[in-house]
């Protein structure tokens, strides 16, 4: 099962999760640019962008963001097979071993597709080698994920939205 997710492709080496954000926001009918994004996630170019800001940006928007650490991928698999929502994570890119954020759009029985930023749409990792990849450069936030909704549903910590959606 695949979602057909919008696709945009980063322009920067920092901007991951800027653009990762721009796809989430897209998905949900609101157009931002990656530029504007990068200002407002306060998008570092040594560091990237934090969580935090993705979840007040999100919300600041209209969204309810459910995000929860130590994650399984049965809760994947339940955003996006029930909900049909992506889920965005911060993984250890494959190439390089930094942190790195990506939309996962879909899963078969051995393979997850993401929205990769960098990489493509549709971009394929092993269920298995994302899994041994599925955290932070400090180990922070093992298993991070993020879930952003115009509805809300009780699974993780909620943060509701801080204005309504027009």
């Amino acid at each position: 099962m695949i979602l057909d997710i919008p696709y945009f492709k980063q322009d920067t080496t920092y901007a991951c999760g800027a653009v990762s954000v721009q796809m989430l926001l897209r998905h949900h009918g609101i157009l931002s640019s990656e530029d504007t994004l990068k200002i407002e996630l306060h998008t570092d170019t040594e560091y990237g962008t934090h969580h935090q800001p993705i979840i007040e940006e999100l919300t600041s928007r209209g969204l309810y963001c459910y995000v929860n650490i130590g994650s399984s991928f049965d809760d994947v698999r339940f955003y996006i097979k029930e909900k049909k929502l992506p889920v965005l994570i911060h993984y250890l890119e494959v190439t390089e071993n930094v942190g790195h954020y990506a939309l996962i759009v879909g899963y078969d029985r051995h393979t997850i597709f993401f929205n990769d930023p960098w990489y493509g749409k549709e971009y394929k990792l092993s269920r298995a080698t994302f899994l041994k990849r599925w955290q932070d450069e400090r180990r922070k936030f093992p298993q991070w994920m993020l879930v952003a909704s115009e509805s809300p549903f009780t699974i993780g910590k909620q943060y509701k939205p801080k204005k309504a959606l027009v």
